[in-house]
């Protein structure tokens, strides 16, 4: 099973854009969590 040039190079883009979404995602949940912890931390004070 051979892929042509193109449509491997389209699949890798669509990989590395859909992975680079999640850690994106990812990054920014963990962000918020920690601006929410914090404010738990400083509001329980």
């Amino acid at each position: 099973m051979k892929l042509p040039t193109e449509e491997f190079a389209e699949y890798v883009f669509r990989f590395v854009v859909i992975a680079s979404g999640i850690l994106t995602t990812i990054l920014l949940i963990a962000a918020v969590i920690r601006l929410l912890d914090t404010d738990v931390a400083g509001l329980s004070q």
